[in-house]
């Protein structure tokens, strides 16, 4: 079977390498502020990385698609772009179970302290109000 050749357009590589620094400079941007982590870089950077490598080397995307037995490239493309989005969400997936086991923990702890202090109000409010110990008789009389 005859693999289809595709040589995109200027205006198709015009497009994607826009995107692609447009993209890209907002995810650094936002990993130099901490707002997303290394992690989440090098994933969301495959989203861009992984068109613009097919567009810009049409053959050794035919080759991938040929070596692999696709017929078409652009469906080896979409299956990089599903491996990508999947790791990304079991990533998200993850830090979200984590936060969440931190969450319950917190929770049970800050219930732990309001318990112990309320504990301690009540034994502080105990001892104020039990009248003074004056010396008394066996009748509970002063002396």
């Amino acid at each position: 079977m005859e693999m289809m050749q595709w040589e995109p357009s200027w205006q198709t590589l015009v497009f994607i390498t826009v995107f692609m620094v447009a993209y890209e400079g907002l995810l650094i941007q936002r990993a130099t502020r901490n707002i997303i982590d290394i992690y989440d870089l090098f994933i969301l950077s495959l989203v861009a990385l992984v068109p613009a490598g097919f567009a810009y080397f049409p053959h050794v995307a035919a080759y991938l698609a040929r070596l692999t037995g696709v017929t078409f490239p652009f469906l080896l493309l979409f299956g990089f772009l599903f491996v990508v989005v999947f790791a990304y969400l079991y990533h998200v997936i993850v830090k979200l179970n984590h936060q969440q086991r931190n969450m319950t923990a917190m929770v049970q702890e800050v219930s732990l302290l309001r318990f112990d202090l309320e504990q301690r109000r009540e034994a502080e409010r105990q001892d104020t109000t039990t009248p003074s110990t004056a010396e008394s008789d066996d009748h509970g009389r002063e002396v």
